[in-house]
């Protein structure tokens, strides 16, 4: 019985670290996301401000200003949902590790009494 209650804790530690693992994996991708997004944005600005320069007329610089505003505000409303969906899934992936280890630890001590009795 003891062998049998170490081979399902190792295999469950086992399980529970690739779980770890592919839910840092899935952090890193979201944070990769995230930062590629933040360097588009950077660029996109950029390209904006180099064309608000090149108009000359008063009226057309303007609403290109107006324009790149409204772009701007768009762009930063999206990124903030973006991460409040990328904040709100890193809460869940760790009450999910959470859970998984509260379970892991309800499992260990019930084996043990099992096997102290």
């Amino acid at each position: 019985m003891n062998k049998q209650s170490q081979k399902l804790q190792t295999k469950f530690t086992s399980t529970l670290k690739i779980f770890a693992g592919k839910m840092e994996e899935t952090k890193q991708k979201q944070e990769q996301i995230l930062e590629n997004f933040k360097q588009t944005q950077s660029q996109e600005n950029q390209e904006l401000i180099k064309v608000s320069q090149q108009i000359k007329p008063k009226e057309e610089t303007m609403a290109v200003i107006q324009n790149a505003v409204n772009l701007v505000e768009q762009q930063i409303q999206a990124r903030d949902e973006t991460n409040e969906i990328l904040k709100e899934e890193a809460k869940t992936s760790k009450e999910t590790v959470k859970s998984l280890i509260e379970t892991y630890q309800q499992y260990l001590e019930k084996t043990h009494q099992e096997i102290d009795n």
